[in-house]
């Protein structure tokens, strides 16, 4: 199920950065520290910069507190999904950016099947800022309300199945003490 992944964080997994430089430019020098420091984690988990970016025309896939889900199909065989910021960035934002990627590069739950994939990161110019986006896997059949919408006769044991499938996904985050922050359906 491709969707956001908007975690609230108390893991030691993730370190907020401190800004450097003097008070007059210190939100300056926090967003560029904090894009080296995004440039780093990619690196550091041989995570692939991209050059693909999202086709407008296909619409949104959804939309949260912190950014909108585009999509793009490459070919009959791939589709992607880019999550972009809603927003210009501030630093609280870049913070939940920094520590979304930490998460979504955790070796562990990077190769979690109940858990979506971040497939690359991309890069979006927006005014003066670089803004990054990050490249997901799309789930083949849409998240779980246009699943369901779809098959709404589903057994019982489909059902159970997805409940599973959602439990297990949400275990593989509290071992490590991350929660969801935002499940419907």
């Amino acid at each position: 199920m491709a969707s956001t992944i908007d975690i609230r964080y108390g893991s030691d997994l993730i370190q907020r950065p401190r800004p450097v430089g003097p008070a007059s430019t210190e939100a300056a020098s926090c967003k560029s520290a904090s894009l080296l420091t995004i440039l780093t984690i990619a690196q550091a988990y041989s995570l692939d910069v991209v050059a693909l970016t999202w086709q407008d025309g296909q619409g949104n896939l959804g939309c949260g507190a912190f950014g909108q889900i585009n999509q793009s199909t490459v070919d009959a065989k791939y589709a992607f999904a880019f999550k972009r910021s809603i927003n210009h960035l501030h630093e609280v934002d870049i913070h939940q950016q920094i520590a979304e990627l930490k998460i979504l590069c955790h070796p562990l739950l990077r190769k979690h099947e109940n858990l979506v994939k971040l497939e690359g990161i991309s890069f979006e110019i927006r005014g003066h800022q670089v803004l990054p986006v990050f490249v997901l896997e799309k789930a083949p059949h849409g998240d779980l309300s246009q699943f369901m919408r779809l098959h709404e006769n589903a057994s019982l044991d489909v059902r159970f199945k997805i409940c599973q499938d959602i439990a297990t996904g949400l275990l593989a985050l509290h071992q490590h003490r991350l929660s969801h922050k935002f499940i419907t359906n």
